[in-house]
């Protein structure tokens, strides 16, 4: 028989017994809850990381006298897939800032195609952008035997002709929703003109394989200046004579879209160019400052 001091010691270790097993199942659900909260966490970061990561869509070139059937013409369509794909591939698996290549050729049905990355963004940004573009270029501008898509960081083309080097067209333009706060715009039109130019200049010239530039100057407007920051860039390939003639002749043109913006650009097959009133390029070792002269903001787009 058992004793009463036996009864007390087994009430004792169920008592035991019972408040491990509660603190066991309230330990389970504290990591239950953090694991959750944890995987919460990574979940939102990875949402952020992509959002932050998404290229930012400036225009499309889609002509609509290029248009092919896709039911009687699948080699241009098969050749443009593949060209595609090539050009991500180098964009992600190889790493390139810029990559041309063509499908077809000594065909009827032949097509090349360019992607550019812009000079100052990362390699993670960049292919992030062609894989952007590639795959919006026929979304946006399906059946066509040409087109060029836009983003701040990348560029991506296609074509079975040849885009002429120095040509506006096909081309366009981006201008700010705010006017310059100056009677002399005059005066300020030509130190812009004089500030792209030396910009075109130092991106033509570039002892680097890009050819690309940024810089800063301070306009004397009135009694106070004020910083202005310019970027220029062209497809490698060209010789110097070409790239910086792109960029003089696509600066001129934002003259005639974007006169008195506080910032504007000009956006080719070949090169771009943009001003602004604020830093909106990244410091690298490719960004160049240039010396002072001796003497909601996207809005409407239009097509050259």
């Amino acid at each position: 028989m058992f004793s009463l001091q036996d009864q007390q010691e087994n009430n004792q270790k169920k008592e035991t017994q019972s408040n491990l097993t509660n603190n066991n199942f309230k330990l389970f659900l504290l990591l239950s809850e953090m694991f959750l909260l944890f995987f919460l966490f990574l979940w939102l970061t990875s949402i952020t990381s992509t959002t932050s990561l998404s290229p930012t869509f400036n225009d499309i070139y889609c002509p609509n006298n290029t248009t092919f059937q896709s039911n009687n013409n699948t080699i241009f369509k098969t050749n443009l897939n593949v060209l595609l794909s090539s050009l991500v591939t180098n964009a992600t698996l190889g790493g390139a800032d810029f990559y041309s290549t063509f499908m077809g050729l000594g065909t009827t049905n032949v097509v090349n195609g360019v992607f550019l990355c812009r000079g100052d963004v990362n390699s993670t940004v960049c292919q992030n952008c062609v894989t952007t573009a590639a795959t919006d270029i026929t979304r946006l501008c399906p059946n066509k035997t040409e087109s060029i898509i836009w983003f701040d960081e990348c560029m991506l083309r296609y074509t079975n002709r040849y885009f002429s080097p120095t040509s506006i067209v096909p081309g366009a333009n981006l201008k700010d929703d705010k006017n310059i706060t100056t009677s002399k715009l005059d005066t300020f039109n030509g130190m812009l003109l004089s500030f792209l130019d030396r910009l075109a200049r130092e991106a033509s010239n570039s002892q680097t394989a890009k050819q690309f530039a940024t810089g800063e100057d301070k306009f004397n407007l009135s009694i106070s200046s004020s910083s202005v920051y310019g970027l220029a860039q062209c497809v490698p390939g060209l010789t110097n004579v070409q790239c910086e003639e792109c960029l003089v002749n696509a600066s001129r043109t934002l003259l005639t879209c974007c006169e008195g913006k506080q910032g504007a650009r000009a956006l080719l097959a070949w090169c771009n160019i943009r001003y602004d009133f604020y830093k909106f390029y990244n410091a690298t070792d490719d960004s160049s400052s240039l010396p002072p002269p001796s003497s909601g903001k996207r809005s409407h787009w239009f097509n050259l």
